[in-house]
C-alpha cells in the first residue's frame, strides 16, 4: 500500500479539532497537548517516563509527535527562507504556532 501523496508520518495521529481541547494539536483519541508532552521532555522526562505517566501513549505516537516537531521547524525555516514552496502554514502549523504568528 502507497503513502497518500503529502502525507506525513504523523497524519491521523497528532491531530487538531476546533471542537476538542480548544483546537489544541495533540495526540489523537487523547486530550494530551503536544505542547504538555513537549514540556515534560524539557523538564528532564523521557519516553518511558511519559508513557508510565500516561499508559495509553505508545512510543509510535511520541515518535509521530517529535516527527510533526521537526516537520514544524522545517516549514517554519523554509518560510524564513523565503522558500514560495511553504509561504502558507498548514492547519496542524497554525494550530501549533498560533494563528498570531508574525515572524514568518
Amino acid at each position: 500500500m502507497s503513502k497518500a501523496p503529502n502525507r506525513t508520518p504523523w497524519d491521523g495521529i497528532i491531530v487538531t479539532d476546533p471542537e476538542v481541547c480548544m483546537g489544541k494539536v495533540r495526540i489523537a483519541g487523547t486530550r494530551l497537548y503536544i505542547d504538555l508532552l513537549l514540556a515534560m521532555i524539557e523538564g528532564g522526562a523521557n519516553f518511558d517516563e511519559i508513557i508510565k505517566t500516561y499508559p495509553g501513549v505508545t512510543k509510535a505516537e511520541l515518535m509521530a509527535m517529535m516527527g510533526f516537531v521537526r516537520d514544524l521547524v522545517a516549514a517554519k525555516r523554509n518560510r524564513l527562507k523565503g522558500d514560495p514552496s511553504r509561504s502558507k502554514p498548514t492547519n496542524l502549523e497554525h494550530a501549533a504556532i498560533g494563528s498570531g504568528d508574525t515572524n514568518g
